[in-house]
């Protein structure tokens, strides 16, 4: 795994340790959250990684599609668990995977974008990347290297726990998907070929 994956790893292990070492009059509610690739509408003009997977497909910077897989949760859907979870003791001690059960492949990725926005002249990568391309790629590339752990590796959660718990009905990742698109050209990320005279 990547270091940020393992990051994330260590650092949910270090709160657990953290938590449980606090003498019992001291400890706090603790909940775990892990979402996965989070979309949806973007608030901020500044880059940020998933926001960066999309910006890539739109702006024709992929030198072609990887066979890597992505399961998504919209992140109004995130922001909705984190006031649960403040808010509710009944998630005190748990941790949860939020994911809206929609796992799509990059190709399947360019695809929706290519239907949305290719009549606009988005040129939206069709190639399929080989991983012997990747393989080389990753010798000189760190974002290539980061990906190589990924290849053809299916992801599949369940969000039972987190909708029997929060009630969350997750929004369908290719609405998110949508979504991270539309706010990445209004915010100026990606250029505006839609409104462009």
């Amino acid at each position: 795994m990547t270091a940020y994956q393992k990051s994330k790893t260590l650092a949910e292990q270090a709160a657990w340790r953290f938590h449980q070492s606090l003498d019992k009059s001291a400890r706090f509610e603790l909940t775990v959250i892990n979402p996965t690739l989070i979309l949806g509408p973007a608030l901020i003009n500044t880059d940020f990684t998933s926001g960066d997977i999309v910006r890539q497909i739109l702006s024709n910077k992929l030198f072609g599609i990887p066979k890597i897989m992505f399961t998504i949760v919209d992140v109004r859907d995130v922001a909705k668990a984190h006031i649960i979870a403040m808010t509710n003791s009944a998630t005190n001690g748990k941790r949860y995977i939020l994911d809206s059960m929609t796992a799509l492949w990059m190709k399947e990725i360019c695809e929706i974008l290519r239907k949305e926005y290719g009549q606009y002249g988005y040129k939206i990568a069709k190639k399929e990347l080989k991983r012997c391309t990747l393989k080389l790629a990753s010798l000189f590339d760190k974002q290539a290297r980061s990906i190589v752990p990924m290849w053809n590796c299916p992801q599949y959660f369940s969000n039972e726990k987190v909708k029997k718990d929060m009630g969350i009905e997750f929004i369908k990742g290719e609405e998110s998907l949508l979504e991270m698109a539309k706010s990445l050209i209004k915010c100026g990320i990606v250029e505006d070929r839609i409104n462009k005279k």
